[in-house]
């Protein structure tokens, strides 16, 4: 018999893929939203002619594929909208976004639309309650709608990248000074600057810090029932679970180019690893997860490497460490089929 838990689950994903069609169904956004410029997005001809809500949610309705946005005028400038709306791809290679032939006075509207969606920021009342650290950080986290772009658990998108297990992987001491100008950190990053206090970082960071994979059963679960959800392939689902451990953060998107990591073997990077992965079982894979692997100092005598492949303890079953190393195999390189041509006579 289903579980109630799993009902629900199912239930969620059947609203996140039904609500995709809110526009074109006449599905009408709750009374939270009424006469908000969510709502007057939502219903304009400009998201019914392009299908906004097919990928983004709006309100409490629409797609899960792009970011929330409900609170983008928040996030972005008109500037940046602008330049997204025009060339997504040219802003951030590779996304999903597609190109749409907005007329100028389609995008215009669309910039001041967007521009106009900005939720009520409390982050000074959220400071100066009571609370611990954390549990501020946590209200932060959810007032300045990360969820919009970040995945923890079961809750989420998968935008940026899943902060699951972000409390094993990242020191309080990087999360600050990536929090502080995440641009200025890594130039080109598709996160904004969301010119935080130095309290609020703080807050942040100790609830970042706390998320250590205590939630990684939600997410397996979610992406079981996504698998069986959508048909996915073995290979999709490991990617639902390369996703999640965030293997992409250090080792590149196709593995094979790692971030720097000054003074750490070979080469100060983070070690490509897409020609190490066609040669692995599931059980060498579950037992480098599980157990992580510290980084080797280049000079003994210099500083300590910033990463090292952090402990996910627990963080695979047999089913995702075998969907996993399935996806994995489809980015390590290609061997090459040589074939001797006969000698002419």
């Amino acid at each position: 018999m289903v579980s109630k838990r799993r009902s629900l689950a199912w239930l969620a994903l059947a609203v996140a893929v039904t609500g995709c069609l809110s526009t074109s169904g006449g599905v009408q956004l709750g009374n939270r939203w009424a006469g908000t410029p969510a709502q007057h997005f939502f219903e304009s001809n400009l998201a019914t002619t392009y299908n906004c809500v097919v990928c983004h949610t709006v309100g409490d309705r629409g797609g899960t594929v792009g970011p929330v946005l409900n609170n983008v005028g928040y996030r972005r400038s008109k500037d940046w909208l602008r330049s997204w709306l025009t060339d997504p791809n040219a802003v951030k290679n590779g996304t999903r976004m597609p190109k749409f032939p907005f007329s100028t006075a389609e995008l215009d509207q669309a910039v001041e639309m967007l521009s106009s969606m900005r939720l009520d920021m409390t982050t000074d009342v959220i400071l100066a309650a009571a609370g611990s650290a954390p549990e501020k950080g946590k209200r932060l986290f959810e007032d300045f709608d990360c969820f919009a772009c970040h995945r923890v658990g079961d809750r989420g998108r998968t935008i940026g990248p899943d902060l699951t297990w972000i409390g094993r992987r990242k020191s309080q001491a990087w999360e600050t000074n990536w929090l502080r100008d995440p641009p200025a950190f890594k130039p080109g990053t598709f996160m904004p600057d969301f010119h935080l206090s130095k309290p609020a970082i703080a807050a942040l960071v100790s609830y970042l810090h706390t998320l250590a994979g205590q939630d990684n059963q939600e997410a397996v679960d979610w992406e079981t029932l996504a698998g069986e959800f959508f048909g996915y392939t073995e290979s999709e689902q490991g990617h639902l679970v390369f996703a999640r451990l965030a293997c992409a953060a250090c080792h590149g998107q196709r593995l094979r180019e790692g971030v720097s990591n000054p003074n750490a073997q070979p080469d100060g990077r983070v070690p490509a690893i897409d020609t190490v992965v066609g040669e692995m079982t599931a059980a060498e894979l579950q037992q480098l997860v599980e157990g992580g692997l510290q980084a080797k100092k280049l000079d003994p005598s210099g500083p300590e490497p910033l990463y090292d492949c952090p402990s996910y303890p627990g963080a695979l079953d047999q089913d995702s460490a075998d969907s996993l190393l399935t996806y994995l195999k489809t980015l390590a390189p290609k061997k090459r089929k040589w074939r001797i041509l006969p000698r002419n006579q």
